[in-house]
């Protein structure tokens, strides 16, 4: 694939911006225009009707009536077209001025970029803390939404430790509901998995850990009626995700410390269980990849139809870490199952020439796999200096292509379309021209094309 990403300002602060790389599809305003080549095209600022920066944090992003629906935590406007927070005089009337824009500016979950390219805040459904958003659109055009709280009783607002969940209609949310809890969810902080099934039953699968047990909690939504199956697995078992299969079956892989049999010490591995969605016990995960020493991060699975018989394939997508590497990965590993998970193929490696600091992964409608990865800097809690993408297409990786360089962080590639992903990533850019140093985050999207749209007037 060729790119022709814009340059994005950089300064090395910890500041963010967010871009969003997309395909065209009908059911979406038309972004890319009529065109049939490939190629990343040059950033856009996310901005409000009135030209103001908007900034939404590591979105995930799903199609709506309205346009895409951009949702993460933060979000806000700036105050002024060039200013990101401009400070106040010292006078009373000047001070409440300060105080009333920042209620007016602050506390969104998100936007929704339109047709005419202008970005349209969204409040949360919740007063509540909202943290590790998740986001699915159904086939009546419901948008649901999951998300981590802290458990019940705690006054730590970082804590997470319970699900809730709400849906979005139009522009109007439904009263959120508390569907879950446990002391703490997923310690390696990472989302919990949402699926949509029969346009109303929602899945979510999320690792749990309550006083010195540890398991998968399965927590659906079937007929109106929430139930949740909790299945107890030792060696910290995180980064869990899922995919159905057949008719009424659902597939979970997750990581897991120590594999069963092995007598010396070892690392974490891909595990996975199959069990009927109506099973209130479910069987032995089954050990799917066995990693020696090292450890795995960013797991993916995603479900295709399959070239043998009725049977549904899987995919699963994750990155190695090497014993000793700290958090940063050099391989990126993929396994395929042609039949739903019982069998599956050797692994198809992915070396890097450069250590992972963060991956990002989704499917598009043809069955390919597409990751974002940024460059490992070197620095703890610096930004990586450089962002790539690669593709899994027909079990086979295609090359690394550079998408941009400067200050990224946590960049986000969502599907949201037939023919549209979406990659978002942070960085920063200078706020107040009279403050040079001052650093403030913004937002940017930009559009890949990746075969001939059709035209949206």
């Amino acid at each position: 694939m060729n790119f022709a990403a814009g340059v994005l300002e950089s300064d090395g602060a910890r500041t963010t911006l967010v871009t969003l790389l997309l395909f065209s599809t009908a059911s979406l305003p038309n972004f890319a225009g009529a065109q049939c080549t490939e190629g990343w095209q040059a950033p856009r600022v996310l901005e409000a009707a009135d030209g103001r920066p908007a900034y939404v944090e590591s979105p995930v992003a799903v199609p709506t009536k309205g346009g895409v629906l951009l949702l993460g935590v933060p979000a806000f406007l700036w105050a002024e077209r060039d200013a990101f927070d401009p400070f106040p005089s010292k006078s009373a009337p000047d001070t409440a001025a300060y105080v009333a824009r920042l209620r007016k500016n602050i506390g969104f979950i998100g936007f929704v970029l339109g047709p005419e390219r202008t970005a349209t805040p969204v409040r949360p459904p919740s007063t509540l803390s909202m943290r590790r958003l998740l986001a699915a659109h159904g086939a009546d055009g419901t948008i649901h939404v999951a998300w981590f709280a802290p458990p019940p009783g705690s006054t730590d607002p970082d804590a997470e430790g319970s699900v809730w969940y709400a849906e979005r209609h139009g522009d109007q949310w439904s009263v959120p509901t508390m569907v879950y809890a446990a002391d703490r969810l997923d310690w390696s902080g990472l989302k919990a998995a949402l699926l949509i099934r029969n346009t109303s039953d929602v899945h979510i699968v999320v690792p749990y850990y309550r006083g010195q047990a540890s398991g998968i909690a399965y927590i659906r939504r079937s007929n109106g009626r929430w139930m949740t199956t909790e299945t107890r697995i030792g060696g910290l078992p995180t980064q869990a995700t899922a995919q159905f299969f057949g008719t009424d079956s659902l597939a979970v892989a997750f990581a897991g410390f120590g594999a069963p049999g092995v007598r010396v010490r070892n690392g974490q591995h891909v595990f996975l269980i199959r069990a009927a969605l109506s099973d209130t016990v479910w069987p032995t995960p089954t050990l799917v990849h066995y990693s020696g020493l090292d450890s795995i991060r960013w797991i993916g699975m995603y479900g295709t139809p399959s070239t043998h018989g009725t049977s549904q394939a899987l995919t699963l997508v994750w990155n190695r870490i090497a014993q000793g590497a700290r958090s940063s990965a050099d391989t990126v590993y993929a396994m395929i199952s042609e039949d739903a998970g019982v069998t599956w193929n050797s692994p198809q490696m992915l070396p890097l020439p450069f250590e992972v600091s963060t991956l990002s992964q989704a499917r598009d409608a043809r069955g390919n796999v597409h990751i974002v990865l940024t460059s490992f800097s070197g620095v703890l809690g610096a930004p990586a200096a450089q962002m790539y993408h690669a593709a899994l297409s027909n079990g086979q990786w295609s090359g690394v292509d550079s998408v941009s360089d400067g200050s990224i962080y946590s960049p986000t590639i969502s599907s949201i379309g037939p023919d549209t992903l979406l990659v978002a990533w942070g960085n920063g850019r200078p706020a107040e021209p009279s403050k040079p140093g001052v650093i403030a985050p913004v937002s940017k999207y930009a559009t890949f094309v990746s075969a001939c749209p059709r035209v949206i007037r």
